[in-house]
């Protein structure tokens, strides 16, 4: 039986790859995308939007679709980027990191976050008390706090309505998540980088075959 095809690119980041990106991508997107791009004030956080979406023209290519649909890109009512129902597919960035997720076989959610202090207040308001004692009590806190922060994002990324739902209805069981004990997704640590979590949620299935390359942006 084929193995049904995850998969995740990736790439760091640099300014010089500003320019570069704008003459590739934007000619690319539907134009109120463009025009959203250009009129983004900080630099970096175009610059990381770009970037997005060159490694997501890069997997519709890998995955045999034609990154022409790249014109049709817009975005649910929870602010969700979608296609066509033909695939899936999710971005991600923190830091100096991007990634992209794309799948034909199953809805995909993916959070990466680069790993360093974090506040007291996303500690109480985003974990329950069982997640704040195991992350208080870990060898390495700061690890496990994000390796359970990317586990939640991813999630409620691939349900689709984001922050609009409650964390406090998710619950895990080893590598899969609950949604009020209906939804189940199953969740995939990316070995991406040991200064950043990365988790990828994707619907429960015997038969995956996950690929993770790093792209090198000019």
């Amino acid at each position: 039986m084929q193995k049904s095809k995850i998969l995740t690119l990736y790439a760091f980041i640099s300014p010089q790859a500003y320019l570069y990106l704008c003459k590739l991508i934007l000619p690319l997107l539907p134009e109120a995308e463009s025009l959203k791009v250009l009129n983004t004030r900080r630099q970096e956080a175009a610059l990381l939007s770009l970037a997005g979406k060159f490694l997501l023209k890069e997997g519709m290519h890998r995955l045999d679709i034609d990154p022409s649909k790249l014109k049709l890109l817009q975005y649910n009512e929870h602010k969700r980027p979608f296609i066509d129902a033909t695939f899936d597919f999710n971005i991600s960035h923190s830091g100096r990191l991007v990634a992209c997720a794309l799948s034909k076989h199953t809805k995909i959610g993916l959070d990466v976050e680069q790993i360093k202090p974090f506040r007291d207040a996303h500690l109480h308001t985003f974990f329950d008390q069982k997640e704040k004692d195991k992350i208080l009590t870990a060898q390495h806190p700061l690890s496990t706090f994000y390796d359970l922060w990317t586990r939640k994002e991813a999630v409620l990324k691939a349900d689709g309505r984001g922050l609009s739902l409650a964390r406090k209805k998710l619950r895990f069981e080893g590598d899969l998540a609950i949604i009020d004990n209906q939804q189940i997704w199953e969740l995939h640590s990316l070995p991406i980088d040991q200064g950043y979590a990365a988790n990828l949620a994707v619907s429960p299935a015997k038969h995956l075959k996950f690929i993770l390359e790093e792209l090198i942006i000019p």
